[in-house]
């Protein structure tokens, strides 16, 4: 189960088990959950308790517990995530509405690395495919974390962080193999490098489950994946650690993409689209921790990835330096403040449907923060103040402002309270500032276009845009209500100016077969959303516990032009029960329900249930039973998009499990 969820409290996770060979969360009191560390909130460790902020904490037990075999069905677990699963190997993941292919608003890091795309400003997700294993945490803060993180972490920030080596010695053999064809395979090794170093070693394979298509003429979708990496951790001096890992991955997919252009048959049908995606990267990070209470880190990341399919042509390099100083706290003030300097060679090749100008770009982003958290009435009061600077070339001001004022309040041990206003900021990307994308042909004598001549739509995209902004007001209380009971509410508003919108018609250009319109990208839309997010978690006994969450959002688009998919399911629910067996054997069940999503895109509400049957043979040998959306055969997630692929029905699926250690 999630640790801190009797107090972070977004417990829609149910699907668990409790290994004889590890310590039960059964066995940690609300006192103890209370002290669980995050450090996503304020960029430094602090206790769960007193972060001001709507957070959520998934550990890497968690993960092996659940039976997922993916990040983004792991990010279910979250109250006011909304994750939906394209096919095999796409998803989309949002908080808090604007879900999408490439979810714009929602910054998501590995251990300190972004790995949202610039082009777009979203998410390839089936690149996002670590060693569940080796994952320690995931921690989710919902609403914008823009002072702190920067651009792009609008509603919400995800902050993944692997295990250090010192946590994964030994050896380590996991596979997984379920009823789609999913196959997952993974081999670690760890150890001593020296007696103040460790490292680990790692390869994993997935090949990814073929799902069935929503139109029965066309193919499934597959995908193949392997990557190898390494991290090592070591004490410089008994005040400095440091950090070096990296990893190499590639990927190939088959899959169907719509084509909706004047050359081909009946101006649109779908075609293969092989996609061939590989990258790598290297990252390094050093702490210092003074004996006043200060820490200095600085960290450094080079990236790179190449992706090619028909309709994207790109490679990319990123090299980013970040540095953060924790001062020592000055009476009642804690003071945290950092900068850092990305710099971005990217490289792109016109295709059919999308032309980037220029094709060949090199661009630099430069940022400063500073917060401070003033604390009064013995601590238990806390006020935070803090702002980001950022510059970025790809915005029309000279430097973007996102501050925020922050509020806890701790009445007693067993109830606390928080308030939030934050401004943040969406850097408007390459794919929207340079990008023109061929998004429609419109047939002659149709509904649409009753002439003779055929129309195909353009977007031709402005050079300088305003960034995106929202103001968010928050609020939330956290506590035990009995000694069985505790709650967890989140509620918010955020008003949103200067949307991405397709608005003006810039014209017409004739060619001897169809005529060209072109439509500008501009930010003259606008949206108004509002919600709530409850958890609460019963303990009948210490091995049985009941869960359920549920979250609702009201949202009010007003865009200019043709409105985008970025509806969101307004009811989410889930109820669930844990129950130990014995000292070797679990079962786990996790009912939930997602809302229809009105609007373009629509897709039908939809039921379904998870269960995981958990079982320990021995001390370095686990066995798992999982059976997911057991409730229908398949159900539909997709969200329509003007770059679509074949949609994928998500399939009823029961999987087998095992790792094994030694």
């Amino acid at each position: 189960m999630i640790k801190g969820s009797n107090v972070a409290l977004a417990s829609m996770f149910i699907s668990t088990a409790v290994a004889a060979s590890e310590a039960s969360i059964f066995d940690l009191s609300l006192e103890d959950l209370m002290t669980i560390e995050v450090n996503s909130v304020a960029r430094r460790a602090q206790s769960i308790a007193t972060a001001a902020s709507a957070i959520y904490v998934i550990t890497g037990e968690d993960i092996t517990r659940s039976g997922v075999s993916t990040i983004p069905d792991a990010l279910r677990m979250v109250p006011g995530i909304q994750v939906s699963q394209f096919d095999s190997n796409k998803w989309g993941v949002s908080t808090r509405g604007f879900n999408s292919r490439l979810a714009n608003k929602l910054l998501v890091l590995v251990d300190g690395r972004t790995v949202y795309t610039p082009t777009f400003s979203g998410v390839y997700w089936e690149n996002v495919d670590l060693v569940l294993e080796d994952i320690d945490r995931i921690e989710v803060i919902r609403g914008p974390g823009a002072t702190l993180w920067g651009s792009n972490a609008v509603n919400g920030v995800i902050n993944i962080t692997t295990k250090s080596a010192s946590q994964t010695k030994g050896s380590l053999i996991s596979s997984r193999l379920d009823s789609t064809g999913e196959q997952v395979f993974n081999i670690r090794n760890g150890g001593a490098l020296s007696d103040s170093a460790d490292y680990r070693v790692f390869a994993k394979f997935r090949k990814a489950g073929e799902l069935e298509p929503v139109y029965s003429a066309l193919d499934s979708d597959s995908l193949k994946t392997g990557r190898i990496g390494f991290r090592i951790d070591g004490q410089q001096t008994e005040s400095s650690n440091y950090t070096l890992q990296g990893e190499i991955f590639q990927s190939d997919v088959y899959q169907d993409h719509f084509q909706n252009l004047p050359d081909v048959p009946n101006y649109q049908q779908y075609i293969k689209s092989p996609l061939d995606q590989r990258g790598s990267n290297l990252l390094s990070r050093w702490t210092h921790n003074g004996d006043n209470g200060s820490v200095l880190t600085t960290q450094f990341f080079y990236d790179s990835t190449y992706r090619k399919e028909v309709i994207q042509n790109e490679s990319r390099k990123t090299y980013d330096l970040d540095v953060q100083y924790q001062l020592a706290p000055i009476n009642q003030h804690h003071i945290v403040v950092g900068g850092g300097y990305r710099f971005e060679r990217h490289k792109t090749k016109d295709t059919n449907e999308l032309m980037i100008t220029p094709n060949n770009l090199n661009s630099a982003l430069s940022n400063f923060y500073i917060q401070d958290e003033i604390r009064f009435l013995d601590e238990k009061l806390a006020l935070i103040l803090g702002s980001k600077f950022e510059h970025n070339e790809f915005s029309k001001k000279s430097i973007d402002i996102q501050p925020n004022v922050r509020i806890s309040y701790a009445l007693n041990e067993n109830h606390s309270y928080w308030a939030a206003v934050s401004k943040a900021l969406r850097t408007f990307s390459r794919g929207e500032r340079d990008a023109q994308l061929h998004f429609t042909t419109l047939p002659p004598f149709t509904e649409l276009n009753p002439t003779p001549l055929t129309f195909v739509g353009f977007t031709k995209s402005i050079a300088s845009l305003d960034p995106e902004e929202v103001i968010s007001y928050e609020a939330g209380y956290r506590g035990r209500i009995t000694p069985k009971l505790s709650v967890d509410i989140a509620g918010y508003r955020n008003v949103y100016t200067n949307l991405r919108s397709t608005h003006e018609l810039e014209g017409f250009t004739f060619t001897p077969t169809y005529a060209k319109i072109q439509l500008s990208i501009g930010n003259q839309s606008a949206a108004v959303t509002k919600g709530v997010e409850l958890a609460a978690e019963y303990n009948f006994s210490p091995t049985w516990k009941l869960n359920a969450s549920y979250s609702y959002i009201d949202m009010d688009n007003r865009f200019v032009g043709p409105e985008p998919a970025t509806k969101a399911p307004r009811n989410q629910f889930s109820l669930g029960s844990q129950f130990s067996i014995d000292d070797s054997r679990s079962l786990g069940v996790w009912l939930r329900y997602v809302d229809r999503i009105p609007g373009v895109g629509a897709t039908p509400s939809y039921t379904e249930l998870d269960f995981s049957y958990l079982w320990s043979v021995s001390q370095n040998l686990r066995v798992g039973l999982i059976g997911r959306n057991l409730l229908d055969s398949n159900h539909d997630e997709f969200l329509a998009e003007f770059l679509s692929t074949a949609p994928m029905f998500v399939q009823r699926t029961f999987a087998v499990q095992f790792s094994l250690t030694f």
